[in-house]
């Protein structure tokens, strides 16, 4: 009886490690500026989004231009093609948007 159920266990935690091993590979986003929009007195990034199972563009909503001042100043010339390092976005129920700016970590030219 022991015996089985020690089997049963050592085959629960290998299926676990199994399932952990495939499962844990995160897919990498690359965010790169394609342009600044505005509509209305709305600002917008269109963005370009990269990443092993997806590629799509995206509108996205900010509000808060810390640390995109760059951007909103020159209306995105000269950043065209960045890499938008650890962007954070947020779904949103803006009409033009799905999105929303949070955070962002660097601007890579």
């Amino acid at each position: 009886m022991i015996k089985s159920i020690i089997v049963a266990c050592l085959f629960l935690i290998a299926t676990i490690i199994s399932c952990k091993t495939n499962n844990d590979r995160s897919d990498k986003l690359t965010y790169i500026f394609n342009s600044y929009k505005t509509t209305g007195n709305k600002e917008y990034l269109d963005v370009k989004v990269f990443g092993d199972r997806v590629q799509r563009d995206l509108l996205v909503l900010v509000e808060d231009w810390g640390k995109l001042e760059g951007i909103r100043r020159t209306k995105g010339v000269g950043y065209r093609g960045s890499e938008l390092r650890g962007l954070e976005i947020k779904v949103v129920s803006d009409p033009i948007a799905k999105y929303s700016y949070k955070d962002l970590k660097s601007i890579i030219d």
